[in-house]
Protein backbone atom coordinates (compact mmCIF):
# COMPACT_ATOMS: atom_id res chain seq x y z
CA UNK A 1 0.00 0.00 0.00
CA UNK A 2 1.66 3.10 -1.52
CA UNK A 3 1.37 6.66 0.58
CA UNK A 4 -0.52 8.88 -1.52
CA UNK A 5 -1.11 12.86 -0.89
CA UNK A 6 -4.50 14.56 -2.60
CA UNK A 7 -3.04 17.23 -5.02
CA UNK A 8 -4.10 20.14 -2.66
CA UNK A 9 -1.86 18.94 -0.11
CA UNK A 10 0.87 18.22 -2.68
CA UNK A 11 0.49 22.04 -4.02
CA UNK A 12 0.33 23.49 -0.81
CA UNK A 13 3.64 21.92 0.40
CA UNK A 14 4.85 23.11 -3.03
CA UNK A 15 3.65 26.68 -2.25
CA UNK A 16 4.98 26.16 1.28
CA UNK A 17 8.58 25.16 0.08
CA UNK A 18 8.65 27.90 -2.82
CA UNK A 19 7.75 30.76 -0.32
CA UNK A 20 10.24 29.40 2.30
CA UNK A 21 13.04 29.52 -0.54
CA UNK A 22 11.42 33.33 -1.46
CA UNK A 23 11.88 34.55 2.17
CA UNK A 24 15.22 32.41 2.55
CA UNK A 25 16.44 34.38 -0.45
CA UNK A 26 14.84 37.52 0.95
CA UNK A 27 16.83 37.18 4.22
CA UNK A 28 20.27 36.46 2.08
CA UNK A 29 19.63 39.35 -0.32
CA UNK A 30 19.60 42.03 2.95
CA UNK A 31 21.88 40.63 4.45
CA UNK A 32 24.33 41.19 1.68
CA UNK A 33 22.49 44.52 1.53
CA UNK A 34 23.72 45.52 4.83
CA UNK A 35 27.24 44.10 4.22
CA UNK A 36 27.41 46.23 1.04
CA UNK A 37 25.93 49.22 3.18
CA UNK A 38 27.95 49.05 6.11
CA UNK A 39 31.14 47.46 4.91
CA UNK A 40 33.04 50.72 4.50
CA UNK A 41 32.27 52.19 7.88
CA UNK A 42 33.27 49.32 9.15
CA UNK A 43 36.36 48.53 8.00
CA UNK A 44 37.49 51.85 8.59
CA UNK A 45 36.15 51.68 12.19
CA UNK A 46 38.21 47.97 12.25
CA UNK A 47 41.62 49.79 10.77
CA UNK A 48 41.26 52.82 13.62
CA UNK A 49 40.59 50.53 16.11
CA UNK A 50 44.10 48.21 15.36
CA UNK A 51 46.39 51.61 14.46
CA UNK A 52 45.12 52.36 18.23
CA UNK A 53 45.98 49.08 20.20
CA UNK A 54 49.30 49.01 17.64
CA UNK A 55 49.57 52.93 18.86
CA UNK A 56 48.62 51.42 22.89
CA UNK A 57 51.27 47.95 21.80
CA UNK A 58 53.97 49.87 21.11
CA UNK A 59 53.85 53.05 23.93
CA UNK A 60 53.60 50.02 26.78
CA UNK A 61 57.05 48.16 24.66
CA UNK A 62 58.80 51.89 24.99
CA UNK A 63 57.42 52.24 28.27
CA UNK A 64 56.01 55.74 27.51
CA UNK A 65 52.93 57.75 29.00
CA UNK A 66 51.00 60.59 28.87
CA UNK A 67 53.74 63.40 28.88
CA UNK A 68 55.65 61.40 26.09
CA UNK A 69 52.91 61.25 24.11
CA UNK A 70 52.46 64.80 24.85
CA UNK A 71 55.99 65.59 23.77
CA UNK A 72 56.19 63.70 20.49
CA UNK A 73 52.85 66.36 19.75
CA UNK A 74 54.83 69.39 20.95
CA UNK A 75 57.76 68.52 18.39
CA UNK A 76 55.94 67.31 15.46
CA UNK A 77 52.57 70.57 15.27
CA UNK A 78 54.41 73.22 17.93
CA UNK A 79 51.83 75.86 15.92
CA UNK A 80 48.44 73.57 15.85
CA UNK A 81 45.83 74.64 17.66
CA UNK A 82 45.16 72.14 20.72
CA UNK A 83 41.98 74.05 22.54
CA UNK A 84 39.34 76.78 21.12
CA UNK A 85 37.96 78.07 24.32
CA UNK A 86 36.06 80.67 24.46
CA UNK A 87 37.96 83.81 22.47
CA UNK A 88 41.18 81.68 23.17
CA UNK A 89 43.32 79.26 20.82
CA UNK A 90 45.81 77.72 22.66
CA UNK A 91 48.59 75.79 20.76
CA UNK A 92 50.87 72.52 21.40
CA UNK A 93 53.74 74.93 22.20
CA UNK A 94 51.95 77.31 24.48
CA UNK A 95 50.16 74.93 26.51
CA UNK A 96 53.99 73.40 27.04
CA UNK A 97 55.20 76.52 28.27
CA UNK A 98 52.68 76.51 30.75
CA UNK A 99 52.68 73.11 31.98
CA UNK A 100 56.00 73.70 31.95
CA UNK A 101 55.72 76.61 34.80
CA UNK A 102 53.26 75.06 36.60
CA UNK A 103 55.44 71.91 37.11
CA UNK A 104 58.43 74.29 37.95
CA UNK A 105 55.99 75.97 40.64
CA UNK A 106 54.73 73.17 42.58
CA UNK A 107 58.91 71.59 42.40
CA UNK A 108 59.58 74.76 43.61
CA UNK A 109 57.17 74.60 46.71
CA UNK A 110 59.13 71.76 47.24
CA UNK A 111 56.51 69.04 46.25
CA UNK A 112 58.22 65.31 45.53
CA UNK A 113 57.35 63.14 42.95
CA UNK A 114 54.36 60.85 44.18
CA UNK A 115 52.67 63.42 46.33
CA UNK A 116 49.23 64.16 45.10
CA UNK A 117 47.35 67.27 44.70
CA UNK A 118 43.93 67.60 44.57
CA UNK A 119 42.04 69.52 41.42
CA UNK A 120 38.97 70.55 41.83
CA UNK A 121 37.92 73.27 38.68
CA UNK A 122 35.58 73.59 35.50
CA UNK A 123 36.39 72.02 32.51
CA UNK A 124 38.87 74.52 30.51
CA UNK A 125 42.28 74.60 28.96
CA UNK A 126 44.07 75.43 32.54
CA UNK A 127 42.37 72.41 33.99
CA UNK A 128 44.59 70.42 31.08
CA UNK A 129 47.20 72.27 31.71
CA UNK A 130 47.76 71.87 35.21
CA UNK A 131 47.02 68.45 35.23
CA UNK A 132 49.88 67.74 32.79
CA UNK A 133 52.48 70.01 34.12
CA UNK A 134 51.50 68.31 37.63
CA UNK A 135 52.17 64.78 35.67
CA UNK A 136 55.77 66.56 34.74
CA UNK A 137 56.80 67.27 38.39
CA UNK A 138 55.78 63.40 39.25
CA UNK A 139 52.82 64.80 41.28
CA UNK A 140 49.76 62.61 40.83
CA UNK A 141 46.59 65.05 40.23
CA UNK A 142 43.40 63.58 42.46
CA UNK A 143 40.59 64.87 39.43
CA UNK A 144 37.66 65.81 41.57
CA UNK A 145 33.86 65.97 40.58
CA UNK A 146 32.59 69.50 40.45
CA UNK A 147 29.68 68.31 40.73
CA UNK A 148 30.28 67.27 44.22
CA UNK A 149 29.38 69.76 47.42
CA UNK A 150 29.12 69.21 51.32
CA UNK A 151 30.10 65.61 52.75
CA UNK A 152 30.75 64.19 49.09
CA UNK A 153 32.99 66.86 48.56
CA UNK A 154 34.65 66.52 52.07
CA UNK A 155 35.06 62.88 51.67
CA UNK A 156 36.98 63.48 48.31
CA UNK A 157 39.26 65.43 49.32
CA UNK A 158 39.99 63.66 52.78
CA UNK A 159 40.25 60.07 51.10
CA UNK A 160 43.71 60.59 49.22
CA UNK A 161 46.69 61.88 50.96
CA UNK A 162 46.69 65.49 48.85
CA UNK A 163 49.30 68.25 49.58
CA UNK A 164 47.17 70.60 48.07
CA UNK A 165 44.20 71.56 46.75
CA UNK A 166 43.83 74.17 43.55
CA UNK A 167 40.62 74.87 42.78
CA UNK A 168 39.27 77.25 40.33
CA UNK A 169 37.75 80.57 40.68
CA UNK A 170 34.29 79.96 39.41
CA UNK A 171 33.68 77.60 42.01
CA UNK A 172 34.01 80.02 44.94
CA UNK A 173 30.69 81.17 46.86
CA UNK A 174 31.88 84.87 46.41
CA UNK A 175 33.00 85.91 43.33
Amino acid sequence: MGFCLSWETTALIAVASLGSLFLLKKRIGYFVWIVVTTGPRDLKSLIRLLRTKYFLYRLKRENGNVITVFRNHVKRTPDRVVFYYEDQQWTFRQLDEWTNRVANCFIGQGFKPGDEVAVFMESRPEFVGLWLGLAKAGVIAALINTNQRSQTLLHSITSIDCKALVFGKELTSGK
